[in-house]
């Protein structure tokens, strides 16, 4: 049986994987009014490729906004004998319902960065904001992707990890000329943010 047959040998041979760190609820630093301490949580499946951020309802006053700003590190195992250029996919999709009283509209607009040494630059994204001007109660599903490469370090013998960071803010916003003490509201928003390497 030659190596290349064997499965066992072939699956060592694989290049791992990205993959969200598995201590992601350290490095999250949260920041904005939208994912204060208990208003939201964040799970991640057992590979590590997907998170999914759940946000408690929350209503937002009059001529108000909420934002909120997560960051996911992303790490990725050294070269054993020379660098290596990867490609990494990431889908980031936001879902949920909105509930618009009259003469009340919204707008989401999203901000992805990433930082880190192994890319030949910071990537700075923001897509296009969304409005609803519609009242009532209503279910938004809005997907953005994100494509990157980076380069592994070499590591010796291969051991250690690199790291960069996806930060994914949100801005959630409400304008109504409509005098009153609380508006329309956001509830079952979730956030899922999923990697998937191109190797």
């Amino acid at each position: 049986m030659t190596a290349l047959s064997s499965p066992l040998l072939a699956a060592r041979q694989s290049p791992a994987r990205a993959k969200i760190s598995e201590q992601y609820n350290n490095s999250l630093h949260p920041s904005g009014t939208g994912c204060k301490p208990g208003s939201f949580d964040v799970e991640c499946s057992n590979d590590f490729e997907t998170a999914t951020v759940t946000f408690s309802r929350h209503e937002i006053e009059s001529q108000g906004k909420s934002d909120c700003t997560l960051e996911f590190r992303i790490v990725f195992p050294r070269s054993r004998n020379s660098s290596t250029r990867r490609t990494l996919d990431a889908t980031i999709t936001h879902t949920g319902e909105l509930d618009l009283h009259s003469r009340e509209s919204a707008s989401i607009s999203r901000d992805y960065r990433v930082e880190g040494a192994a890319l030949t630059s910071a990537i700075d994204q923001r897509p296009a904001t969304e409005y609803f001007d519609n009242s009532g109660r209503q279910r938004f599903s809005l997907r953005d992707k994100l494509g990157l490469t980076y380069t592994t370090s070499t590591g010796g013998d291969g051991d250690g990890e690199d790291v960069f960071v996806y930060r994914l803010s949100s801005t959630l916003e409400l304008e109504t000329s409509r005098r009153a003490s609380n508006a329309g509201w956001f509830t079952e928003r979730t956030l899922v943010f999923d990697i998937r390497g191109r190797d």
